[in-house]
């Protein structure tokens, strides 16, 4: 669910440090909270090393697509973690709708963070739209549904599909029903590991980029994690 320290961090920090907006935009953005009393990262102690992860993530995908993430209407997660990937948007600037897909246990820990941070976390997925809140949602059914209307031609121009190794650890008759709904997307970042179990991601992926023929995608490889990870990035054809 998070990093505490992985010896991988400081490349990823460097990186961030070295952007022309870190400054202006990265160092207020990873910026830790108070909230969860989170452990500081050993090498800058005003971030903990799961934000940095996150950060890095974000800042490859803008720096790949060109899209800034606060110019996101729709973001779908699916697989939040505690939340913290959620609150990284916000403190980017990102201001429309956020939904986030997990069991209902880790969706009411989701509730409970967002809430202390005094971010917009919604009753539902309706007022999230209505609103521009966050929503925590468990129900795949529920999921399906909704993402079916926004596939049927109605993607807006800055929808986003976002897992970060949730995808890649999940059944595979998860996996397939979330490939069919990708047409509602405009843009998407999925990290992965080489394999889980005994499962193969690379093959798995490889034919979900061939499936999801709605986007470009480029598949970069996380050298700095140790060869057996990736950043799966998908844009508009027309961005390429």
């Amino acid at each position: 669910m998070f990093v505490i320290y992985a010896p991988y961090i400081s490349t990823e920090l460097k990186y961030l440090r070295r952007l022309p907006q870190w400054e202006t935009c990265w160092q207020s953005a990873i910026t830790e909270s108070r909230v969860g009393s989170p452990i500081p990262y050993i090498f800058y102690s005003t971030s903990s090393a799961n934000l940095i992860h996150h950060a890095y993530h974000v800042a490859q995908f803008e720096e790949k697509t060109k899209a800034p993430v606060r110019e996101m209407d729709f973001v779908f997660e699916f697989g939040g973690g505690y939340g913290s990937m959620c609150r990284l948007f916000h403190n980017l600037g990102f201001r429309g709708t956020y939904v986030i897909f997990d069991y209902p246990a880790v969706s009411a820990l989701q509730k409970y963070y967002l809430h202390a941070l005094e971010l917009p976390v919604a009753q539902c997925w309706d007022d999230a739209e209505s609103n521009g809140g966050i929503a925590c949602v468990s129900d795949l059914c529920e999921v399906e549904s909704r993402l079916v209307k926004r596939s049927a031609g109605n993607a807006t121009a800055g929808s986003l599909f976002l897992a970060t190794w949730s995808l890649s650890e999940s059944p595979f008759d998860v996996r397939r029903r979330i490939t069919s709904l990708m047409p509602a997307f405009r843009f998407a970042s999925i990290a992965y590991q080489d394999a889980f179990g005994e499962v193969d991601n690379v093959l798995f992926f490889k034919e979900w980029i061939s499936d999801c023929a709605n986007l470009s995608w480029s598949n970069q490889p996380l050298n700095h994690m140790g060869n057996k990870n990736h950043q799966l990035i998908g844009q508009p054809r027309e961005a390429r």
